[in-house]
């Protein structure tokens, strides 16, 4: 593979992912962002967008302290791209640590944790120049003993305190108005349409689609670190989802399969939720809010269907947008 303008030790994408995410996480070289990172890279999240390499240094020294022992490991890269138009990665991972240090999740419980994010970069000559980024901070939470909902309003009044309000809102009104943010990237694979008519059919509540694509025994990893096994338990996820937010609407941006020996199909698919939360469902009791939120999707395709599935979004962050309405 052509890697033109990154460094010689990286033989291909996957490889220069997984090796700087070992560098700087494994190997403590928290300064190697600046080498590896633009200095305006925009970083989008579900919590809101933040920008360039020393505002990620100091991200992950916050988050070192708090869990002095988290390591980040690589489950699996899925990727598109070249090295004249840039390379498009989905990294997942897992992440181990434990709850040592003071910080925003509160005084230390020295419990052990374990949790999923994945990270999708746009990289280019050695450098990564845009970010979708995801953690499980309710999975987090659950782990350590803190409750979800008083958590996200804690940050929704310290937010408010700093005289910082929503920032989802005119996003939201965006995605409604033009059905997305950017030019999205779908390609012909069928697996990867597979993936896109699926999640199409779920948001319409078109739920007989789950008997049709998803095998019998499939195993679905979900926020929360929670895993559903069977349609029946997926069926309840989707449930909970669906009757909180009845008017959502999504956009996918990011959908691309992969067949590389060895492996199952692979497939990532990247996408934007927006909903009035007006149901009982996931998420409580009706609060008339506008919701944005940042959904990464990874699937195993096998005989042209879904065996193993990792969903992603951070729930604690559609939580505070809520709670931020709720004021």
């Amino acid at each position: 593979m052509g890697m033109r303008g990154f460094d010689p030790d990286f033989t291909d994408l996957p490889d220069y992912i997984v090796k700087i995410t070992e560098r700087i996480w494994e190997g403590r070289g928290i300064g190697l962002i600046r080498r590896w990172y633009s200095d305006d890279c925009p970083v989008h999240t579900t919590m809101g967008p933040f920008r360039g390499a020393e505002a990620m240094v100091a991200g992950t020294l916050e988050t070192l302290n708090a869990l002095p022992q988290r390591r980040l490991l690589p489950e699996d890269v899925i990727w598109s791209g070249n090295e004249t138009d840039g390379f498009l990665s989905s990294h997942r991972l897992i992440c181990p640590g434990s709850h040592k240090g003071d910080g925003p999740l509160g005084p230390p419980t020295g419990r052990p944790v374990v949790v999923r994010a994945i990270a999708d970069c746009f990289c280019i000559e050695n450098r990564i120049v845009e970010e979708w980024l995801i953690r499980d901070t309710a999975g987090l939470l659950a782990q350590i003993g803190v409750d979800a909902v008083e958590y996200a309003a804690r940050l929704a009044e310290a937010d408010v305190a700093r005289g910082k309000g929503p920032w989802h809102l005119d996003e939201a009104a965006r995605l409604r108005d033009e059905g997305g943010f950017r030019p999205p990237v779908h390609q012909d694979h069928p697996a990867a349409a597979l993936a896109r008519d699926t999640l199409n059919a779920i948001w319409r509540a078109d739920l007989d689609v789950v008997g049709r694509v998803y095998h019998p025994a499939c195993s679905v990893h979900l926020p929360g670190f929670r895993t559903a096994y069977g349609h029946e338990q997926l069926y309840e996820f989707l449930f909970g989802y669906l009757a909180a937010f009845p008017d959502a609407r999504i956009a996918i941006e990011h959908s691309i399969a992969r067949d590389d020996p060895g492996h199952p199909t692979r497939v990532a698919t990247r996408w934007w939720l927006t909903g009035t939360h007006s149901g009982y469902g996931a998420f409580g009791p009706p609060s008339g809010a506008t919701v944005l939120a940042l959904f990464i999707n990874h699937a195993h395709v096998v005989d042209g269907r879904i065996r193993e599935e990792w969903v992603l979004v951070d729930e604690v962050a559609v939580r505070k947008q809520i709670a931020l309405h709720r004021g």
